[in-house]
This record gives structure tokens, sequence and C-alpha cells, in this order.
């Protein structure tokens, strides 16, 4: 065999065992939890979750003289995780000032 000739049987072999491998592509999606002034975000901020898994659990949490109001979403738990991701998210959380 010449130096090149290896390299056709190699090739053949190499799209022959992928051709057995599955058709599914796999997509990442990122899953992003910020919050404004007033709070912060406990649990993995910064998420990559496979199309179709869940993300884990983050909650929104008041400083002192604060409580929380939403997510940017509308979302009123201060505590959540996305089921079924589908595609990316950033998601903020929002504080207000006790009156």
């Amino acid at each position: 065999m010449t130096k090149k000739s290896w390299f056709l049987p190699i090739l053949s072999l190499s799209l022959f065992i992928l051709s057995g491998c599955s058709d599914k592509v796999v997509i990442n999606h990122y899953i992003l939890y910020d919050f404004y002034t007033g709070g912060t975000v406990t649990g993995i901020r910064l998420q990559s979750v496979l199309t179709g898994k869940d993300g884990t659990a983050v909650t929104a949490v008041p400083n002192k003289n604060y409580h929380f109001l939403s997510w940017s979403d509308g979302l009123t738990s201060a505590t959540r995780h996305e089921v079924n991701v589908q595609q990316d998210y950033v998601l903020y959380a929002s504080f207000e000032v006790d009156k």
C-alpha cells in the first residue's frame, strides 16, 4: 500500500460506521437567569440544556428591605426551572423596595 492508498479504505470504514449512528442532531440550549437591583439569583445561573430536557432550579432572593416581584416572562414564583427546553432563554428577576 502506498502512503495515500490507506486513506480511502479508512474513509469508507468511517462512513460505514457513521451511517449506522442515529440521525438525531443534538442541540444544546442556553438559559441565563439574571437579576435587577434589589436581589440576586441562587443556583446555576447559566445552564446548557439538551433539547427536550429540563433545566435545574434557581431562586430569586431579595436583598434586605426588598421583595421579589416576578421574572421577566411574568412568572411570580421565586423558584423556577424550565421544563422540556426547546429554545434559549434570558430571564430577569425583578425586585421592589419594601414600603
